[in-house]
């Protein structure tokens, strides 16, 4: 679009200059001609006055209206000649004008296009730490899950009451005995489940946090690309128009 939008003022202009040229050499052709002419009128009338010396008078008469007609004349070509080649020359300044526009907006256009570039491979960038940032809290997410509902955290302390009645071979002190080792087992690995489905859930909001700060971060890179592009979009087609016209 743009090529065609400069290809067309540039081969208008090249026409006005031809047909300037054209228009220029039968103007030249004319005031060699009445040169010519004006010399043969002087020839004549010398001529004359020589052979006749009453005609002089009406000889010189003569031939001071054909130069003050001459002169005229050349004036009026000389002035029309001087507007051709002054609109000539407007026509060279502004194709030379459009020349520097087009090289002045190609490198505009480069720096434009190259900043929203660069923005998008940022955004990129942002998007992938947001997305990997996102997948590390669902996994911590899962994890607490898992840790925080294993058997010995969920479990009723009705679930033990089978595990207390004493058989009847089994001495009160036996029984003690064993009631203390089940329990101190039991209570091991319920502090052990316990402490670490507390830590699985401590590292949830930390990391809810860290993902906040890299979405917003993504979204803030998204509106300084879509202002990027849209001065790109707003450069070319404010200069295409100006242009055009």
């Amino acid at each position: 679009l743009f090529l065609s939008t400069w290809v067309g003022p540039l081969r208008e202009t090249m026409k006005s200059l031809i047909f300037s040229v054209f228009l220029a050499l039968p103007c030249a052709e004319g005031l060699a001609l009445r040169h010519s002419g004006a010399l043969h009128v002087a020839e004549v009338s010398r001529a004359r006055c020589v052979e006749i010396p009453e005609s002089c008078a009406d000889g010189v008469d003569q031939m001071l209206e054909t130069a003050s007609t001459i002169k005229e004349q050349v004036r009026e070509e000389l002035n029309a000649t001087r507007a051709r080649l002054h609109s000539i020359a407007l026509d060279f300044v502004r194709c030379n004008t459009l020349t520097s526009q087009v090289s002045s907006y190609t490198s505009k256009f480069r720096a434009e296009a190259e900043s929203h570039t660069s923005c998008r491979v940022r955004q990129k960038a942002d998007f992938d730490a947001s997305k990997n940032c996102n997948t590390l809290l669902t996994a911590v997410k899962a994890n607490r899950t898992i840790l925080c509902e294993r058997e010995s955290l969920t479990s009723s302390p009705n679930d033990l009451v089978s595990l207390c009645k004493p058989t009847r071979e089994e001495g009160l002190g036996m029984w003690l005995e064993d009631m203390t080792q089940t329990f101190l087992v039991r209570h091991t690995q319920w502090k052990k489940d316990h402490d670490a489905c507390q830590t699985a859930g401590s590292m949830i909001a930390p990391q809810e946090a860290l993902c906040s700060v890299k979405e917003g971060t993504l979204n803030e890179r998204a509106q300084e690309c879509g202002r990027a592009l849209d001065s790109v979009e707003s450069f070319s087609c404010s200069w295409a128009t100006g242009f055009a016209a």
